[in-house]
């Protein structure tokens, strides 16, 4: 009778003990549950982010092309093949303006 007594005690307590861990464990698992959801908003501001940067950077490097086309249009007399005749100084300044443009574009925009 008393071992029966005593293991009915001994099962009560460990499953006290037992209780009071799950119950540490539950509020351990709702915190990592909220830490995760904290990452993944951050994570996912950070990927817009940087979408957004690269497509202002496609745009910046799209305008610069267009620009230069401009000038060589401008600048140059059109072949019959479709190419642009432009003196050598200004085909140099127009490649120069051109590149200038494409690095203040990577120095705004990433890369």
């Amino acid at each position: 009778m008393r071992i029966l007594l005593s293991a009915v005690l001994l099962s009560i307590a460990v499953a006290g003990c037992d209780d009071r861990r799950v119950s540490d464990l539950d509020q351990r698992l709702k915190a990592v549950e909220q830490s995760v959801k904290q990452l993944q908003s951050v994570q996912s501001k950070i990927a817009e982010e940087q979408s957004k940067k690269q497509t202002q950077l496609q745009v910046c490097i799209f305008q610069a092309n267009v620009k230069f086309q401009g000038s060589l249009e401008g600048n140059g007399k059109k072949r019959r093949d479709g190419t642009y005749d432009v003196p050598m100084a200004a085909m140099a300044e127009m490649e120069r303006q051109k590149r200038d443009e494409i690095e203040e574009c990577k120095v705004l925009y990433g890369k």
